[in-house]
């Protein structure tokens, strides 16, 4: 059995035929995923010697960096050495150093997905995929929505034709034999990066189905790296179509119409969104609106409902107008944790600068206040909330 299934549904039993795939004469890339699957599965002494074994196996000018127990000194170094750090990027990750985890992320916010880089970066994507990893997972994906691919790899080569006198496409594309190379020039096309978008979405859709917890976890990191704030990626408007006579076609797209994961998790069972092969668009006959409706719209909305605690932290944590609204919609729906939250929580959301949070916070509020024992500090923080100027307080003669 492949190493990738037995770390997701082996045991202990399992781990001396992973030894041997680890230590045999198998790719790379076999040996990593056999290293992850060991992780889950053997004992202590086992995992300890493994990773003692990786950091022997660096560079010694690189070796420094999974041993460091200094952010600051791991920074400095990629800084100095970017090549080698690079290098073994992965390699480090897998170590599992906490002391580098802050700059390690860091970095995978912003490296570029240039040649001596992606790499890395997509080896530690596919690692973090494995282990579940929500922050890692969360960034990259992220990643792979806002950047785009750096070449198109379905341009077709041409070579020349003496009997035509022209130049032919042939079966080849341009950048086929550059892509056989140990370290290509080109990397990150257009294609890869649609094929890990879809990947992401492919992803949370497996663990739903079979893990639900691990779908709440990794879904609530990514809806959380999105923020209003951002600039859409640029996406078209109309196009020409070419029937029996031209005409331009327009379909209406709001700002987060091309992020492909964020749609599938908020709108999947949406009736006003649908998805188009590529991107999200409103179905015909819904016009725009500033104010989302008050219905649940997301995929696996059990799961939800089952975690509300993870859509109490996307509340208080999110930047998206659209994430809050989607939080809003499931807690209105778990009363029986809402009627468990702690005054302090409710007071915190009133004083949300989002409006759709502080009037649900109200509603919390006002379902606790009881006419025969009221709470006066309930109604004090509410007061404050509605007349914010001390002196109209005062007047109000609380006892």
């Amino acid at each position: 059995m492949p190493s990738w299934p037995l770390g997701l549904c082996g045991s202990t039993e399992s781990v001396p035929a992973l030894l041997d795939l680890y230590y045999s004469d198998s790719p790379e890339f076999v040996q990593r995923i056999a290293f992850e699957a060991l992780l889950k599965l053997a004992d202590a002494k086992i995992i300890t010697n493994l990773k003692h074994e990786l950091i022997e196996s660096l560079p010694q000018q690189t070796r420094i960096l999974a041993r460091t127990t200094s952010t600051e000194i791991f920074t400095q170094c990629v800084n100095e050495h970017p090549y080698y750090c690079f290098a073994v990027l992965d390699q480090v990750y897998q170590v599992g150093n906490k002391y580098v985890r802050p700059a390690l992320l860091n970095i995978l916010r912003t490296a570029p997905f240039q040649p001596n880089y992606f790499h890395s970066i997509r080896r530690i994507f596919k690692i973090a995929e494995y282990r579940c990893d929500a922050e890692v997972f969360a960034i990259l994906a992220y990643r792979f929505e806002r950047t785009p691919g750096n070449f198109n790899n379905d341009l077709p080569a041409y070579s020349w034709d003496e009997e035509q006198g022209k130049y032919l496409a042939d079966k080849r594309r341009i950048y086929s034999d550059e892509q056989q190379q140990d370290e290509p020039l080109f990397v990150y096309s257009y294609q890869t990066q649609q094929y890990l978008r879809r990947r992401v979405w492919r992803t949370l859709k497996a663990l739903a189905q079979s893990k639900g917890a691990d779908y709440i976890k990794m879904a609530t990191a990514v809806l959380l790296e999105y923020s209003d704030t951002d600039t859409p990626p640029a996406i078209r408007s109309s196009f020409d179509k070419w029937d029996y006579y031209q005409r331009q076609v327009k379909y209406p797209w709001d700002a987060y119409a091309d992020y492909l994961t964020f749609n599938h998790i908020l709108y999947t069972n949406s009736h006003r969104y649908e998805f188009n092969y590529k991107t999200w668009r409103r179905r015909k006959g819904v016009s725009a609106s500033f104010l989302e409706p008050d219905v649940r719209e997301e995929a696996f909305p059990e799961l939800w409902q089952q975690h509300p605690e993870a859509v109490l932290k996307l509340l208080m944590n999110s930047k998206s107008y659209l994430v809050i609204n989607f939080a809003v919609n499931v807690l209105r729906d778990c009363k029986d944790f809402c009627a468990s939250l702690n005054i302090n929580t409710i007071m915190e959301l009133v004083y949300s600068k989002h409006q759709v949070i502080a009037v649900f916070a109200f509603e919390l509020a006002l379902q606790r206040l009881n006419q025969d024992k009221p709470n006066q500090k309930l109604i004090l923080f509410l007061t404050n909330r509605l007349l914010p100027n001390t002196n109209q307080v005062k007047h109000l003669n609380i006892p």
